[in-house]
């Protein structure tokens, strides 16, 4: 069902007029006109008034083949299927990508001044450090997935 339709609907349900809703959300009654037409559409301000006013969401009024606010999956099943495929969470990858810059720039300092023992020595605890950011970040990765 599209946006022109379910406007129509919420309004003759809610026994409102075009002029009533017009005067509620501030537009003109030529505006609600066209939207119910499908000739325009509301913008974003207006599009969250509608959902509020009517008690839906903006996601049902918006696409298509929600024929009900009940139709909209919901953000718990949306994160489930995201965790089942493997997606991860986009701070901890970029912690990660971090901490193992860190790990690398270590290793080449280590490498470039090894003759020099304090410098061998800060890369090393430069390396420790890095590596167990980064194990710590992935072990709370893997337990925050297991919730």
């Amino acid at each position: 069902m599209k946006f022109s339709e379910k406007l129509f609907q919420l309004r003759k349900k809610a026994g409102m007029s075009q002029e009533s809703l017009a005067e509620q959300l501030g537009v003109s009654r030529q505006a609600i006109s066209r939207w119910e037409m499908g000739t325009a559409m509301p913008d974003a301000p207006n599009l969250l008034q509608i959902s509020i006013l009517f008690g839906i969401s903006v996601d049902y009024l918006l696409h298509d083949d929600y024929e009900s606010d009940d139709d909209i999956p919901s953000v718990k099943e949306v994160k489930s299927e995201m965790r089942k495929e493997g997606i991860k969470n986009n701070k901890s990858n970029l912690v990660t990508s971090i901490l193992m810059y860190f790990a690398a720039t270590a290793f080449c300092i280590a490498f470039i001044f090894s003759d020099n023992n304090y410098m061998f020595l800060g890369a090393g605890i430069l390396y420790l450090i890095s590596a167990s950011g980064f194990l710590y970040t992935y072990f709370k990765g893997k337990s925050n997935n297991k919730s």
